[in-house]
């Protein structure tokens, strides 16, 4: 009788005492639970990756990339805007991308010192 046709109980299937890999030998138990210990694994590590992030952040330290728009930019493509000019030539001239562009006009939406309509 091989191992993929033996009559076993419900429990030796259950914990894989009949498990088989595709040549017919049996797989060893330490195989199984190396995609457990890889889990565990990355788990730490993000914890750890999180952790030192907020220690970061308490010590006054900010992470990522510094902003594209600086204020002299910022005035610049709200002027531009106020003045009617589209937002791929205010791109052109004040050597942005065209989301940049967007995303400093959306965020001016919020304050309304900002807003185009209302500064002369």
């Amino acid at each position: 009788m091989t191992a993929t046709t033996c009559i076993c109980n419900v429990t030796d299937r259950y914990f894989g005492a009949h498990r088989t890999d595709p040549s017919g030998g049996p797989i060893p138990q330490a195989a199984l639970h190396l995609g457990t210990g890889r889990a565990g694994r990355r788990r730490d590590i993000v914890r750890k990756t999180k952790n030192g992030l907020e220690t970061a952040r308490k010590q006054g330290k900010v992470g990522g990339r510094r902003p594209v728009v600086d204020d002299d930019k910022r005035a610049a493509i709200l002027a531009r805007r106020r003045r009617g000019e589209s937002i791929r030539t205010i791109a052109a001239g004040v050597k942005v991308s065209v989301g940049v562009v967007h995303k400093t006009l959306k965020t001016a939406e919020g304050n309304p010192t900002d807003r185009p309509g209302l500064i002369d």
